[in-house]
């Protein structure tokens, strides 16, 4: 069921509207005034507005002006009423955003014909417009989705890169370091200094067999506006390899 909000400050006058679109099969929801229409626009989701231009406190052009500010409610259809003959304050409605026009006193035809046809074309115009809202929306997620998937196969690919390339130069840099611990006495100084080293390398070793263990893409607070990827949280729980399957 679609919602449409009729604005009019005399109760007669939206009486009329519903009964000439109650074929329809619409949910109707009435304003008798600018302030009122504007309160209902915040609550409910209207898919279509039937506004008075001619109102006391805020008039149908404001209101109009004040929907089509609001990006919230903006895209919402409205059709202008107007008691007035002059085909310049209907230009002035169509210019400030209104889709279409009727004008009152309703004639024969307007009842019978032309306001429930131009509400119901409104209505599904509408329509489209939601569908096409959701289509963009879920497009962005799976676009997003995909990106943060290429974000982290480059990740796993190039942490497992990284993790090859460098265990070979550190385990021999480890190997010498301790053959050469191994030719000092305990006592000299040197020893000291290369055990210190060596913790060090053993250290790296480690953080290198972590990065190889890399599986997802987690990133952690690094500076301000700066993140690094979380070793500690990318790695499964058995800290073994995911297959990345390629294309």
């Amino acid at each position: 069921m679609h919602n449409i909000l009729l604005v009019d400050d005399e109760k007669m006058n939206l009486k009329i509207l519903e009964t000439v679109l109650r074929r329809g099969g619409y949910q109707f929801f009435e304003a008798e005034s600018g302030e009122g229409a504007l309160k209902i626009l915040e609550k409910e989701n209207i898919d279509l507005i039937l506004l008075d231009l001619m109102m006391p406190g805020i008039d149908g052009y404001q209101t109009l002006e004040r929907i089509k500010q609001n990006p919230s409610i903006n895209f919402i259809p409205v059709i202008i009423a107007s008691a007035l003959k002059e085909s310049i304050d209907v230009e002035k409605g169509l210019e400030l955003g209104a889709n279409d026009y009727f004008t009152k006193p309703l004639s024969e035809d307007d009842r019978r014909f032309q306001l429930p046809l131009k509400v119901r074309n409104l209505v599904k115009l509408k329509k489209m417009q939601d569908e096409l809202s959701n289509l963009n929306h879920e497009l962005r997620k799976t676009q997003e989705k995909l990106i943060e998937k290429e974000k982290e196969t480059a990740v796993v690919e190039m942490a497992g890169a990284a993790s090859h390339e460098l265990n070979q130069p550190l385990t021999a840099i480890m190997g010498n370091l301790q053959l050469a611990i191994t030719k000092l006495s305990p006592d000299d100084p040197l020893a000291e200094k290369l055990n210190r080293v060596l913790n060090q390398v053993e250290r790296m070793v480690e953080i290198v067999k972590k990065i190889g263990q890399i599986t997802r893409y987690r990133t952690k607070k690094y500076a301000e506006n700066v993140k690094i990827v979380d070793i500690n949280n990318s790695t499964d729980r058995t800290g073994e390899r995911e297959t990345i399957k390629q294309d």
